[in-house]
């Protein structure tokens, strides 16, 4: 009975993924004086980006901290952001996926 027309089920077509709804990540490496996150909000208040999450970890010689960045489906303020903090003096590198 797999062509019953009597029967209420249907097939489900497959759902193609919304650029919009996955999350993406920037990884920053900035210098660990005391100014380099007061200067990384400011400029996230600047552009409007809210991160999702963001992890702040201090590397073991204390010379930077490693920030990670998730923005929740955002690609536009992920690449305005990574523009943004690559000409920052406080900031080592950035790797965005």
């Amino acid at each position: 009975m797999l062509n019953d027309p009597s029967s209420q089920f249907q097939r489900e077509d497959a759902v193609s993924p919304d650029p919009k709804t996955h999350s993406r990540s920037l990884t920053v490496q900035l210098d660990a004086g005391a100014a380099s996150l007061p200067r990384l909000a400011n400029l996230m208040a600047k552009l409007d980006v809210e991160p999702d999450t963001l992890l702040i970890q201090k590397s073991s010689c204390g010379e930077r901290l490693d920030v990670s960045i998730t923005l929740d489906g955002d690609g536009d303020a992920t690449e305005r952001l990574s523009l943004r903090l690559s000409g920052m003096v406080a900031v080592r590198g950035v790797s965005s996926a």
